[in-house]
């Protein structure tokens, strides 16, 4: 089938985004290959009243659906969005992105090969500095020999087919979701399918405030929030050595260069009051 006429869906999932989404939206909305629907999954509790008006305008013209979401979960609003998905190719993007007009055309190309399954976009922050690693080294060695692409959440598209086969997102990465994309990426890799690289389709990933990673006007999440989804992503997928291994950096990490240690005698009084914030 010509690549132009497969159908594509494109799932949003939000919260506590205001204007950044509605931007995000309209942006799909004047891609010069238009999306076949625009599902946006909305975590947020209550929007601003500019925002809500312009969701429900989109709702009400048969722009977007919307589907309203009470727990925030990345992961699981994901799922839910491909569940009210039809598209045969489904593209996943943030809701505080940039796009170039012809972003969809771009992943929409990939599928010209038959055996590409999934599409890695490349995505930079507003500096230019390109974030999320297409390829994970550290990865590669733990889990697998073949060369690891990591499908970075906020700019992936994978065929339905495909998505279908693997479950979709685990949603038990809680609270903040770090690694549920990696996640879905490893089992990918080893289920075999074929991953392809564009920089052609590309975005810009804003990092606003808001969201369910941005915390006092930077990027970092608690210690907490990060922790649980990092430790269950390799207490899944590793066995016991490398399971030591990432546990020691993640100390290191959440522990060790949280405070700033000058000295191994203060180690002791970090952990415990690391295991107190934890619990």
């Amino acid at each position: 089938m010509n690549n132009y006429f497969m159908r594509i869906s494109v799932i949003i999932p939000t919260f506590n985004r205001e204007s950044e989404l509605c931007n995000t939206i309209q942006q799909v909305l004047d891609q010069i290959r238009i999306p076949d629907e625009i599902i946006v999954v909305d975590q947020t509790k209550k929007h601003q009243e500019d925002t809500e008006s312009f969701l429900k305008e989109m709702e009400s013209k048969g722009k977007i659906i919307l589907i309203k979401e009470n727990v925030p979960n990345v992961a699981r609003a994901r799922n839910i969005g491909f569940r009210y998905s039809t598209g045969e190719i489904i593209i996943f993007i943030d809701d505080d992105v940039l796009l170039k007009k012809n972003f969809i055309e771009m992943h929409c190309d990939e599928y010209k090969d038959i055996h590409t399954d999934a599409v890695s976009g490349v995505v930079y922050d507003t500096r230019g500095r390109e974030l999320y690693g297409t390829y994970n080294s550290i990865l590669k060695k733990a889990f697998t020999n073949e060369r690891f692409i990591n499908l970075p959440g906020g700019n992936t598209s994978i065929r339905r087919n495909v998505l279908e086969s693997l479950c979709g997102f685990d949603e038990k990465f809680i609270l903040s979701s770090v690694h549920e994309d990696k996640d879905l990426s490893l089992r990918l890799c080893k289920a075999g399918y074929k991953v392809a690289i564009s920089r052609k389709a590309s975005l810009v990933h804003l990092l606003s405030l808001g969201g369910g990673r941005s915390v006092a006007g930077n990027r970092l999440v608690p210690r907490k929030e990060r922790l649980i989804p990092q430790m269950y992503f390799y207490l899944k997928n590793t066995t016991f050595l490398p399971n030591i291994y990432y546990f020691l950096k993640i100390l290191q990490n959440h522990v060790v260069n949280y405070y700033k240690l000058k000295h191994p005698v203060l180690l002791f009084r970090s952990l415990l009051v690391f295991n107190i914030s934890f619990f």
